[in-house]
């Protein structure tokens, strides 16, 4: 009966004792709460007419600004919001099919733009760099970045 028992009270140590490993990180969506509303000259980002941007972003591993569109983990030209006013923020994309970022130690950055119609997109701004690495221990929410007047929040998905 004694045996019984040690062997029960040890078995229950056993199961509690392993911590489940983190395997994957995934974004789940990208939330712009704050932008600049003015481009670095204090202008309007468009026309006297049309004087509100149009933003997107793109997440990418390269920081600059032209690099190429093979090298973009995430790319919302097509899903911007238009005429964005500050009571429209938070801006906020979630993503249909979370993007699992695979490489731990690779910093990436999020590109917002003020779309253009005609001609290339402004840069409004770049926030990072991200790095899964620094993260995986606390498993925040989410990460928040600064730039500026730009803020972007990264808000993930966790799978161990």
């Amino acid at each position: 009966m004694l045996l019984v028992l040690i062997s029960a009270v040890w078995g229950c140590e056993e199961d509690n004792d392993p911590d489940p490993q983190l395997s994957k990180v995934f974004i789940e969506t990208i939330e712009i709460p704050n932008i600049p509303f003015l481009n670095e000259n204090g202008n309007d980002w468009d026309t006297p007419f049309d004087p509100k941007p149009d933003v997107y972003f793109v997440v990418s591993p390269d920081p600059a600004v032209n690099a190429p569109d093979s090298l973009n983990w995430i790319d919302k030209y097509g899903a911007n919001y238009s005429e964005v006013t500050q009571g429209d923020l938070p801006l906020t994309w979630p993503l249909v099919n979370p993007f699992e970022v695979t490489d731990w130690y690779q910093p990436f950055y999020v590109k917002v733009y003020d779309k253009d119609q005609i001609g290339e997109s402004d840069l409004m701004g770049i926030a990072g760099p991200f790095i899964i690495d620094e993260i995986t221990e606390e498993q925040p929410a989410f990460t928040a970045k600064v730039s500026g007047e730009l803020k972007v929040k990264i808000h993930w998905i966790y799978e161990e």
